[in-house]
């Protein structure tokens, strides 16, 4: 991945990187459950997301040749019956993982 736009704060490229020694970067696996950014990444969109009330933000992943837009509903767990919203990503010390996306 180069790069995480949550709308107009920029996620650096260089988090997503692997290391000459093997650690960090950015992988898409099929059987993870939550998505996780490495702690910098997930710092920044906390901050965006804190600054909304309402309005869900948008989140686009930049891949190289290629834009994907997440759905608010890959971002949050949203339970509508009670009225709640749960940011549905979480930080992790050393790489990023995309979750499986319906």
């Amino acid at each position: 991945m180069t790069s995480v736009l949550a709308q107009n704060e920029l996620v650096e490229p260089q988090m997503f990187s692997r290391s000459q020694m093997g650690s960090g970067g950015f992988f898409v696996d099929s059987s993870t459950l939550v998505s996780r950014l490495i702690t910098p990444a997930f710092e920044l969109v906390k901050k965006v997301l804190r600054s909304y009330e309402v309005l869900m933000p948008t989140m686009t992943l930049h891949l190289q040749g290629a834009e994907m837009s997440i759905a608010s509903k890959n971002v949050f767990y949203i339970e509508h019956e009670k009225g709640l919203f749960c940011f549905a990503i979480l930080p992790l010390d050393n790489l990023s993982i995309l979750e499986h996306i319906n």
